[in-house]
């Protein structure tokens, strides 16, 4: 919903894009889960760390925060293929992000509860 909603967000805003700028926007969506998958060792990491199931419920707030960030990253640039491609490589980036919070909080309450 996160990525769907942004590149919605943005035709609401803007209008609808052209194919060029929507397939851009797929590319920076694509670009930015790449990134932060290297970044983040994602690719490579072994781990078994898991999402509490008490953190679970925080996935839903996703979409109310990715979604106007990605929105307002995106414009910041003017030129519209370049916007959809910041706005869906951010969206993937802060998603992400996100999830990286989510699993943490899980961690913290379950270290709380033992």
């Amino acid at each position: 919903m996160s990525i769907t909603g942004t590149f919605a967000a943005n035709a609401a805003c803007y209008g609808s894009p052209e194919p060029l700028s929507a397939w851009l926007f797929v590319v920076g969506a694509s670009t930015g889960f790449l990134l932060a998958a290297i970044g983040s060792s994602g690719l490579t990491a072994r781990t078994d760390r898991h999402a509490d199931v008490d953190a679970i419920h925080l996935f839903a707030l996703a979409p109310s925060l990715v979604v106007p960030a990605s929105v307002a990253l995106g414009s910041t640039v003017s030129f519209e293929p370049l916007r959809l491609l910041v706005s869906g490589a951010s969206a993937t980036v802060l998603y992400i992000l996100l999830v990286a919070v989510v699993v943490e909080i899980g961690r913290y309450l379950r270290e709380l509860r033992q």
